[in-house]
């Protein structure tokens, strides 16, 4: 187990440093120390830009139009219906850099073929784009394919794409540098023409396609040649049919693979369910009924820095046992979003099958968010605001519920550091508090299983008939030895609270307990007891004693930040 958690926290700084990477600036391996470019296409370049309503950044310098290499108009849009072949001229500034380029076409005709010469001729117009978002978007069917532009684009180094099914190879006119490539509501034959054209084999970059209407498969997918694809998000507003495409069967996208939609089947061939099933992921993002396919083919542990199961119906017991996997899948954050399609709340055993389920098959687990997604509750509605889910995923330290028209319900740990103020500490100690906190708890916490008295929780102290002289009224701080009465003399209020953090009842100052987390998380070690070794569980919500004017103790739920 603790082999798959170190392997989760490489993964993770994998993804941090990928994430990174697209921010940086996309001309940096360019030469762009010149902010101007001086060049005799400046007229025509800033003409062919200004039908399409954009106006360049341009200077005079020593008595010539020069036009600023950086263009942070964003985003600037090339609309391709507004051209014919003569409106594109032959040379651009090649070395203009965007911030967002969109090429888009905009007619709503379809009885008007798309020009694709106009297209062609605009890609070897534009010849090279540096741009840190591109996005091309609106382009209908083409009744067409084949190169009709006499360019010789073979002759300058460029390379071409011969489709497994033609042996014309056809040139890759426009080279592109960028970070994120977004194909937005365009025809699956376009892109199925316009990619062989489009030469990315020197950019790292992320893949999004955004679709009104289904698609059927992404095998245009093929003529792809990215330089490195980090991440590929696919969302359609009717569906995606299949998912099978040479960048997953090759593994060639590197860290994410984000699935969204309405909640139809999506299918995958045996091979792509195996690469998707075979390597280690920063974010994957799928159906649940996609999963079950995934995860019927695990062969070995995979770790999955954040998993998202999106269209989980709960009450449909088949998708739950469909789900049934020998290899442990580790993952860190987990994101399941929930469907009910009954027209009443679900009861709470629900919830309580979700989490059996998730402890079977998943490990490492920190961070868990269950999403109601319709406009129906999932449980009854309720007035509490934390949900205790132990003793099941003993691992996770945040948790979110979101519910249909009410709050979010947070975790809340009754192994959770329990925060006293020392002048309360006598009440909590003799078992004054019991009935106090037992009442609270039941008004405010949903518990999915009877815990609330367990012996495990520290919560709560011996019967109040115990012998008052046994009773330690004043203990130390296990690493800076302050006394409960040294505490109480300190100004700081955060300062004063002693934290019970063990069933042994150790304990630790506000000030030590904090450097103590931090330690730990910068060692990357448990966050252990120093006394008796038991995990200190530190969630964002604890239990508070403290004192009321009259001085004696109250228990209350606040937000403590320990760990930030």
């Amino acid at each position: 187990m603790q082999t798959h958690c170190r392997t989760l926290k490489k993964i993770a700084t994998i993804f941090l440093f990928a994430v990174l990477a697209v921010i940086v600036p996309i001309a940096a391996s360019q030469n762009t120390d010149d902010p101007y470019i001086d060049i005799k296409d400046a007229a025509q370049t800033c003409v062919f830009f200004r039908r399409s309503g954009n106006t360049l950044k341009q200077y005079e310098v020593d008595g010539k139009v020069c036009i600023r290499k950086r263009q942070r108009l964003s985003p600037i849009s090339i609309h391709i219906d507004m051209y014919t072949l003569q409106q594109i001229p032959d040379q651009i500034a090649d070395a203009l850099v965007f911030d967002h380029l969109i090429i888009r076409s905009t007619s709503n005709s379809k009885r008007t073929p798309l020009n694709t010469e106009v297209v062609e001729k605009l890609l070897w117009f534009l010849r090279t784009v540096h741009t840190h978002k591109l996005t091309i978007s609106g382009f209908k069917p083409v009744t067409h394919t084949a190169t009709t532009i006499d360019m010789p684009t073979l002759d300058d180094g460029r390379p071409s794409y011969v489709h497994p099914e033609c042996q014309q190879p056809i040139p890759r006119l426009l080279k592109v540098y960028t970070k994120r490539l977004v194909l937005e509501s365009i025809s699956e034959d376009f892109a199925t023409w316009i990619l062989p054209r489009l030469d990315l084999k020197e950019s790292v970059f992320s893949l999004h396609i955004n679709q009104r209407v289904g698609i059927s498969n992404l095998c245009f997918l093929d003529a792809l040649n990215p330089g490195s694809l980090l991440t590929m998000h696919v969302y359609t507003g009717k569906g995606v049919g299949s998912i099978d495409c040479a960048l997953l069967r090759e593994q060639r996208v590197r860290d994410g693979l984000m699935v969204k939609g309405p909640p139809n089947p999506i299918h995958a061939s045996p091979d792509i369910m195996q690469a998707i099933a075979s390597k280690n992921w920063a974010k994957l993002c799928v159906p649940v009924r996609l999963w079950c396919s995934i995860a019927a083919v695990l062969q070995q542990p995979i770790t999955i820095v954040d998993l998202t199961l999106d269209h989980m119906i709960p009450q449909y017991d088949p998708i739950m046992k469909a789900i049934n996997h020998s290899p442990i899948v580790v993952v860190k954050t987990l994101n399941i979003r929930l469907n009910n399609r009954r027209t009443k709340p679900l009861a709470v055993k629900t919830l309580r099958d979700i989490m059996a389920w998730i402890n079977k098959y998943f490990a490492c687990i920190e961070n868990l968010l269950l999403t109601n997604t319709q406009n129906r509750a999932l449980i009854e509605p309720t007035v509490h605001k934390y949900i205790c889910i132990e003793p099941q995923l003993s691992t996770i330290r945040t948790m979110k519920y979101r519910l249909y028209n009410r709050p979010t319900l947070h975790l809340y740990s009754i192994k959770n550091i329990l925060w006293i103020a020392p002048e309360a500490y006598k009440d909590w100690i003799s078992g004054k508090l019991n009935e106090e906190i037992i009442s609270t708890c039941k008004e405010k916490i949903i518990f999915l299983y009877p815990i609330l008295q367990n012996p495990d929780s520290h919560f709560l102290t011996n019967p109040p008939d115990r012998d008052p002289s046994t009773l330690n009224t004043n203990p130390t701080c296990f690493n800076c030895k302050w006394t409960l009465s040294g505490l109480a003399c300190l100004e700081n209020t955060n300062n004063r609270y002693m934290g019970i953090v063990c069933k042994k009842r150790h304990m630790g100052c506000y000030f030590c307990l904090k450097k103590l987390v931090k330690e730990k998380k910068e060692t990357q070690e448990p966050f252990l007891c120093p006394e008796c070794g038991e995990e200190i569980i530190s969630t964002t919500f604890s239990g508070v004693i403290e004192a009321k004017k009259q001085g004696t103790g109250c228990f209350g739920i606040i937000e403590v930040g320990l760990n930030h």
